[in-house]
């Protein structure tokens, strides 16, 4: 994890793209606000659950849409990509995109400029990316689910997150890390509990 957080503070600042990977619930949500806070961007964090949106509207949701420009679209709507300019987009799950959604995000990253579904003129955007993915999307590449060029695209940095259970120094780092954002400390038995801990969840901010 200490490898992770100096790749996170050291590219941070710059505008070059991060893909996170992990299995599910290793705190890549987390490392990518950290990006974020650290970029010193002025706009939003937008985080996009690729896997959660209904495959039927991802373009509208991401590229936004005109009213009219399909059923049901009863109104202009600004896209997730938009609401990302001078922030950060995290594609949480990227690869559960579909092949459609895939190719013209692959286009966006490589023109900086988005154009709403029933629109003809295109806006220009100025994203800094951060993208997750489960540690099999090489083999998702390898089955032609997930483009290679978009791949390229997103992994201008990779940040392996190796599993808790493998980390047992780790666990503590972070739980003292996430404790420090509400102003608490670690107990003098906390460490011991945390490393004994098989740690098959995700991590979360902690409630106390």
């Amino acid at each position: 994890m200490r490898r992770a957080l100096g790749l996170v503070e050291r590219f941070a600042p710059t505008d070059i793209p991060i893909l996170l990977v992990g299995e599910t619930g290793r705190g890549k949500d987390l490392l990518a606000q950290e990006i974020h806070r650290l970029s010193g961007r002025e706009g939003e964090f937008v985080d996009v659950n690729c896997g959660a949106l209904p495959r039927d509207l991802v373009e509208g949701e991401l590229f936004g849409h005109r009213r009219g420009a399909f059923t049901g679209a009863t109104r202009d709507r600004r896209g997730l990509v938009t609401a990302a300019d001078r922030g950060t987009l995290f594609l949480d799950e990227v690869v559960s995109l579909p092949p459609d959604g895939q190719a013209k995000l692959l286009r966006v990253l490589e023109t900086h400029e988005v154009r709403r579904l029933g629109e003809s003129h295109k806006e220009r955007v100025d994203i800094r990316v951060v993208a997750a993915a489960q540690e099999g999307v090489l083999a998702q590449m390898k089955k032609g689910a997930f483009r290679r060029d978009l791949y390229q695209r997103l992994a201008g940095i990779v940040i392996e997150l190796p599993p808790l259970r493998t980390r047992d120094n780790d666990v503590v780092e972070i739980a003292a890390h996430l404790l420090a954002d509400t102003g608490h400390v670690l107990g003098e038995s906390a460490p011991a509990v945390l490393r004994s801990h098989s740690w098959g969840g995700k991590i979360g901010r902690a409630h106390v």
